[in-house]
């Protein structure tokens, strides 16, 4: 049965996908859990002063995405969402160059600290826009998956109604 291969491909392509958001999830803790240790050759206070910092992120105006999520199939290419996030990662990516300044340099930090703090942070951001993609290409194809098993088990039905039909 082909709707019934399909969905057994597709879940294979979620497996695959899921393991993927897994490891990025996992990473993404590790950029986190080792920022102390990066750190470990300053001052406490300067240390917890900076890991503050590292929690800050930029306030971003989001843009509301179209969802026609019935027509799409996540499994593949979708250009459309692709344009979107390359918008909203470079408004990020320009809000994070002004927390990087200069200026906003705690006082008494070395400049040549406060250039590896901005290059760590900068990591663990883009680790989380990466995570945040993955989780909406997760949920995405989620739907999709259950939009599919719902239609072939209407189909199914549908078969089984009209062969009892005939039977009778």
């Amino acid at each position: 049965n082909q709707t019934s291969e399909a969905i057994r491909k597709s879940r294979e392509d979620l497996d695959v996908y899921k393991e993927h958001y897994d490891n990025l999830l996992a990473e993404d803790k590790v950029l986190d859990r080792s920022f102390k240790k990066e750190f470990s050759e300053i001052p406490s206070h300067q240390v917890d002063m900076l890991y503050k910092l590292f929690k800050r992120r930029p306030r971003i105006h989001k843009q509301k995405m179209q969802s026609d999520t019935t027509s799409i199939v996540p499994f593949g290419e979708r250009p459309g969402s692709g344009k979107l996030n390359k918008e909203a990662y470079a408004q990020l990516m320009k809000a994070m160059d002004d927390l990087d300044n200069i200026n906003n340099m705690p006082e008494g930090l070395d400049p040549l600290v406060w250039e590896h703090f901005c290059m760590t942070r900068r990591v663990k951001v883009e680790n989380e826009q990466k995570v945040k993609q993955k989780a909406a290409g997760l949920m995405e194809m989620v739907a999709f998956l259950r939009r599919r098993v719902e239609e072939d088990e209407q189909v199914q039905q549908d078969i089984e109604k009209a062969f009892h039909e005939l039977v009778l």
